[in-house]
Order: structure tokens, then sequence, then C-alpha cells
């Protein structure tokens, strides 16, 4: 029993230590989710976005003339504007985008209604294409008398006139003026419902033009870290510890280029660095677990800068190569200057310069990132382990039980007594985060509790008086 109660004295020593510094959500378990109906291809949205920077979705399901249509509102928080769009493509309406069509029409129809700000119009931007080739373009601006139209009614916008038989049209519109900014209100909203064309013999429709499809998409939005390249960003599950890991892809993005995805603490500008943590730790290692994939030479980049003042004191680029399994990395952070206030840190599923078609696919899974410091006074290697905590301790009636992951099994829990005597055993469901155990009825003397997975067992002691 002494033996015990000393292990327990030693075990709650080592836990009370403070740790100055660390890496924010390092573990990648602390996400926001978000699920929202969303427009089905062929358009893209801003919805996903907005969630990422804080906004509210701003394009919406509605009941339209017919079935579903659309509804775009201009949104904003203390920081951010969104204007709410629609468009059949992704990039600039020059090259690649829009969606396939044969025909010459002469008119843009279908049914709106609006209420836009008293310096705000909407806008709809149409192309007609030809190999890639722009045969006409036409762009409306529109208000009305009033900005205020509380019914559907239909509309018809006159086209330029071409002659040669297109291959493809692009359509965009937008609850705001876009195009120039001026006079942008939030609150302006449009709705659509039935956009399609008109003229002599002209018989098909624009793909997706009645919004009918939508479906429930999740957003995973990681907190604490700066997130680039929303496409090829995403949360994967499990993790090298925990229920979840960051996985960063580069993907390709047509006529806009082949673009890593990328994470930061702070960003990069073109002066250099901007923003991070604190961190004045004079030496100390950045530690971390990943997976890399590539189909040619790329390598995964992590890129650090301290600062001082707002000054580079020290920085460095390291690069990691394939490797399939789970394996741990160690940085030093190696400062200029004695004193550093700041640490700014980037990571990015690709290295390779000029990005290009070959590097598209790079695959960067990562978790578990820590300062080598914070392991002092740990038992663990990792502080990322998972960590029970019971309390009051001792106790004499009623211990609470509480751990820093999600189990994502149902797992066992047993209480032991000294001698090794089972006093209780029973399941705790996946998704648990604390128990709470009635000891009222227990002898005086140290206990041990096991909680059990299919695959590990963490332990953990408690006193009853």
């Amino acid at each position: 029993m002494k033996k015990l109660i000393l292990i327990l004295s030693v075990t709650i020593a080592s836990t009370s230590n403070f740790i100055a510094q660390t890496i924010p959500n390092g573990g990648f378990e602390n996400w926001n989710t978000n699920s929202f109906e969303n427009l089905d291809a062929p358009w893209d949205n801003p919805n996903a976005r907005n969630l990422e920077v804080g906004l509210p979705i701003n394009v919406t399901k509605i009941i339209g003339v017919s079935g579903y249509g659309v509804r775009l509102e201009t949104v904003a928080n203390s920081t951010d504007t969104s204007f709410a769009y629609v468009a059949n493509f992704r990039n600039e309406p020059t090259g690649e985008g829009g969606v396939p069509f044969s025909q010459i029409p002469t008119a843009l129809t279908g049914y709106y209604r609006y209420n836009l700000g008293t310096t705000d119009s909407a806008i709809f931007l149409v192309f007609f294409k030809k190999n890639g080739v722009i045969l006409s373009q036409d762009f409306f601006q529109f208000r009305g008398a009033t900005g205020v139209q509380t019914n559907f009614i239909p509309f018809s916008f006159p086209l330029t006139s071409f002659t040669t038989v297109p291959d493809s049209v692009v359509f965009a519109a937008a609850s705001s003026n876009a195009m120039s900014g001026v006079g942008v209100q939030v609150g302006s909203f449009l709705e659509l419902d039935n956009i399609g064309f008109s003229g002599p013999g002209v018989t098909q429709q624009l793909a997706g033009g009645t919004f009918e499809n939508w479906s429930l998409q999740t957003s995973y939005n990681l907190l604490d870290w700066n997130v680039n390249g929303e496409q090829g960003f995403s949360r994967v599950s499990p993790g090298h510890t925990g229920n979840y890991a960051v996985q960063l892809v580069t993907q390709d993005y047509g006529t806009e280029g082949v673009h890593p995805s990328q994470i930061s603490l702070g960003n990069q500008s073109q002066s250099g660095p901007i923003g991070g943590i604190p961190f004045t730790t004079l030496v100390d290692t950045l530690c971390g677990h990943y997976k890399y994939s590539t189909s040619g030479s790329d390598q995964a980049f992590f890129l650090y800068n301290l600062m001082s003042n707002g000054m580079n004191a020290g920085g460095d680029i390291h690069n990691f190569g394939p490797v399939s399994n789970w394996t741990y990395f160690e940085i030093p952070l190696n400062p200029m200057m004695t004193l550093h206030d700041t640490l700014n840190l980037t990571i990015q599923s690709s290295s390779n310069w000029p990005i290009d078609n070959t590097t598209a696919g790079s695959t960067l899974i990562l978790d578990d990132i820590y300062f080598k410091s914070q392991l002092v006074g740990l038992k663990s290697n990792n502080p990322f382990d998972m960590i029970i905590s019971a309390f009051p301790n001792p106790t004499t009636d009623v211990l609470n039980l509480k751990w820093n992951k999600h189990f994502n099994e149902n797992v066992t829990m047993k209480v032991y007594s000294i001698s090794g005597q089972l006093i209780s055993s029973e399941v705790i469901v996946s998704g648990s985060s604390s128990k709470q155990l009635n000891v009222k009825e227990y002898a005086e003397g140290a206990y041990l509790i096991t909680i059990t997975t299919s695959s590990k067992t963490w332990k953990t002691t408690f006193i009853k008086k």
C-alpha cells in the first residue's frame, strides 16, 4: 500500500508542472464542425470558404417559382465581407469552366426577386465560348427602380449577338456588385430560379439552372491555425494519437495553376513573416509525426521564423520526403539572436518550385506537433498521449474521472483493490470524456483503475478515505 501511495503522489506531482509554451491545437483534435445544405455541381459558391473565416453561409436553398430556388445574400463579420455568388466556373471565365451549350440564344431568361441596399446592385455575367475562345460576353448590373422586388417576376436580358455555334457557356450571379466592389451593402440579397436562355430554335437548358439539386455538406474548420488552399485541406481519422490529423494535398486549379495546401501559425507576406505565437525559449526543438506521398520528387515543406519585436531573429526550411507510415521528425529551432518573442510556422504539402502538374496530388498528413520542452516533467515521450485525471483525490464518496481525448470505441473500465481484487467492471461508450464513480461503499485504502481499448490500457490510482 505504501508503494501504491508513493506512485500516486509522484504522478500528481509530475502532472502539476506548468507548461509555459505550447503549439496551440498541435494535436489537431479541436475543430468547428458545420453541416449545411450546399448547391450541387456545376455551381461554385463561397459557403465553405465563408465558414473558414468565421462568416455564415450565404448561398441557401429556398422555395422557388417551381421546386427550389437559390438565395444569395451579402454578409459580414467584424473583419470580412462576403458577397454571395453562384458560378459554373472556379477560374477566370476566359479559360476553363462553364457547362456544355451548343445553340445561339438571344436572351438570358429566368425569375428573380431581390432587396438591395440603397447603393448596391446585383449582377449577372454570361460568356459563350468555343474551344476556350470567347465568342460573346455580357455583364448585367441591375437594381430596378427602388432596389426592392418582393415577388418572383420573369426577366429577359438581351445578349450580345454572335454567329459561331458555341460549345460552352459561363454564367455567374452575385448579390452585390462584385466586379467593381462599389456600393456593396451587407444584407443585400438576390433570389433566382429557372435560369436559362431563349431565342430562335433554342431548346437547350442551362445545366443546373433550376437549382433543384442540393446535398448535405459538412465543413471542418481547424481551430487556432490559418488555412490556405481549402480544396486540398481536410480532417482525417484516425490520427497518430487521438481521433484526428490534418491532411494537406497539392491541388490543380486549372488555369489558376497548381498550388499547395498550407496551414500556418502567423502569415507570410512580401515583406516577410507576420504574426505567430508567443515563444521565448532559447533552446528548443519542434517535434511531430507525419506521413507523405507524392508521384514525383516532391517533399513536404516546413518553414519557421523566430521574431524579435517584429524583426527576423532566425529561421530555416526543412523538407521531408515520402513515408507511408507515421514517422517522427525533429526540427531544431536555432535563433540568430539571443532573444526572441514570437514563432511563425508555415507547413505545406509541396516544396518543389516551380510547382507544376507533377506535384499535383502530393499529400502530407500531420499530427502531434509540439515543442520538445513540453516533455519536461512528463513521463510520456509524447504530450498528446491519453491523460486520465481522478479527483477529488483522496475522496470519501464520489470520484470524478476525466480524460483529455475522446475514445473512438467502447472501452472497459475496471477498479481493483490494493490486493488485486476486482471491485467493479463496466463499459464506457464511445465518445465519452468523463465518468463519475460512486465509491461511498468502498473500504478505505488505495485503488487502481484501468481503462482498456482494443489495443491499449491506461491506469490511474485513487485513495478512498
